[in-house]
């Protein structure tokens, strides 16, 4: 992982966040004190899971795999995207990471370091409460998934999945990325990777969606929708 400059467009960004929103530029000044704008290539590795953490994340761009691994397999728990803020639960649960962060392709970052923030965010009380708002956020997010992993079939885990990572768009047409690698996204479904392929086909198919790439187009998201009904 590499450091480098700071830009003025990555504190633009940092404090468009839910959890900064609030900051002033006099706060920025303290803020960037204690954070760095860092590089990360394609399958490097940001932290091992139960590393001591020393910092949570932004990502500018890029794409990040999260997992946790024990002796007999790999499971993947999120992909996370440009704009999105990670590893922060691990700042107060005092229990090193829980899981490891690779990069599936390269990546900015911009890295928050654990102990400043928390000081920083005794000295301004909205901060905590923000930072609860958005963990709340992504508590409620992950016990959707874990609903559509357990009691939903493949199209229903595709569809849910589709319609969560263009952020609940109500657009006639939406679009979102698939990470490079369908393996892993076939791991975070707990389907193989034979039944995604099957099920995008499908979706290919009957026109609902249209795939370049790793750029899905949903063009009939009302039809995802209804599988979820």
């Amino acid at each position: 992982m590499k450091a480098n400059p700071y830009r003025s467009q990555d504190a633009d960004r940092l404090l468009t966040t839910h959890i900064f929103s609030a900051c002033s530029p006099r706060d920025w000044e303290v803020i960037r004190r204690f954070t760095s704008h860092r590089t990360l290539k394609c399958q490097e590795v940001l932290f091992w899971q139960n590393d001591a953490c020393h910092a949570f994340y932004y990502l500018i761009d890029g794409c990040i795999k999260l997992c946790r691994r024990n002796q007999q397999a790999e499971r993947v728990v999120n992909f996370v995207e440009g704009g999105e803020i990670f590893a922060e639960s691990a700042v107060f649960a005092g229990e090193g990471y829980p899981y490891s962060a690779v990069a599936l392709e390269d990546s900015e970052l911009i890295a928050i370091q654990a102990y400043p923030f928390v000081r920083f965010a005794q000295s301004h009380p909205t901060l905590p409460a923000r930072l609860i708002s958005h963990m709340s956020r992504c508590l409620h997010r992950q016990y959707r998934e874990r609903e559509h992993l357990v009691m939903q079939s493949a199209a229903q885990k595709v569809a849910a999945y589709l319609l969560d990572r263009c952020n609940g768009s109500n657009a006639a047409e939406i679009v979102c990325r698939l990470p490079k690698r369908r393996i892993d996204l076939a791991n975070l479904l707990s389907m193989t990777p034979e039944t995604l392929s099957r099920t995008l086909k499908r979706f290919k198919d009957i026109r609902w969606i249209q795939e370049n790439g790793c750029i899905i187009t949903v063009a009939e998201p009302s039809r995802l929708r209804e599988l979820l009904k």
